[in-house]
């Protein structure tokens, strides 16, 4: 009994607030009666002991989310530890995070959840190249309440390794090379390519054309 916190209720108000409570937990309550004797206050006995539970809520933290590493099929993206006081977790302590993707126009295309509250990077995989993709995240606490989406970010995966399509060589002083296209997803998505030849032929440079011609010189004949 000497755990219990006495609390008084003035002008014989028979409801009474309490709050600050911890959530997710079990709490034993009694009441007692007091009135003053004289000038002495004598209490009465105490009633049967009542029980109730206090229930967890949503997470009140929206987890901060930036990018780690893109590449042209898959990204890393790193997490913010977030609080898990219980103010802030409305509950006992942080289960998992999630992250969600997006299509550039908020389609949601998949989530993914962490293992436990440790791991603070998460791999997304099977993208496309040279897209546009959304990214948030939200915290789970111990009895499964989602929190809201934080702030979103936008990650543009780069785009693939180029093939060179069929022989690049033709007959004369012209070589004519070709590959294929790295962004067929996208048409706006300008790609710089990079080519060099060695072996006596050194010519180097750029171009965002998926194929060059290239001129062999008279003394290299």
């Amino acid at each position: 009994m000497n755990s219990f916190i006495s609390i008084t209720a003035s002008d014989n108000n028979l409801f009474m607030v309490i709050d600050n409570l911890i959530p997710n937990t079990q709490y034993r309550f009694y009441s007692q009666f007091s009135r003053m004797v004289g000038s002495v206050e004598v209490d009465g006995p105490r009633s049967a002991l009542g029980t109730t539970n206090t229930i967890c809520e949503e997470p009140l933290e929206e987890p901060e989310i930036q990018l780690k590493t893109v590449g042209d099929n898959q990204m890393i993206v790193s997490l913010k530890v977030v609080s898990d006081d219980y103010d802030s977790i409305q509950c006992n302590y942080i289960l998992r995070y999630q992250v969600q993707y997006s299509d550039i126009d908020g389609n949601p295309i998949d989530v993914v959840n962490t293992t436990n509250s440790s791991q603070l990077e998460v791999e997304i995989s099977g993208l496309l190249s040279c897209t546009a993709y959304v990214v948030n995240a939200r915290v789970i606490n111990n009895l499964e309440i989602a929190g809201n989406w934080g702030q979103i970010i936008t990650v543009e995966t780069t785009p693939s390794e180029p093939s060179i399509e069929g022989n690049p060589f033709t007959n004369g002083t012209h070589w004519l090379m070709k590959w294929r296209s790295m962004c067929d997803t996208r048409t706006d998505y300008q790609v710089t390519y990079y080519y060099e030849l060695s072996g006596g032929i050194f010519q180097q440079g750029s171009t965002t054309k998926t194929e060059i011609c290239l001129v062999k010189e008279l003394s290299q004949i």
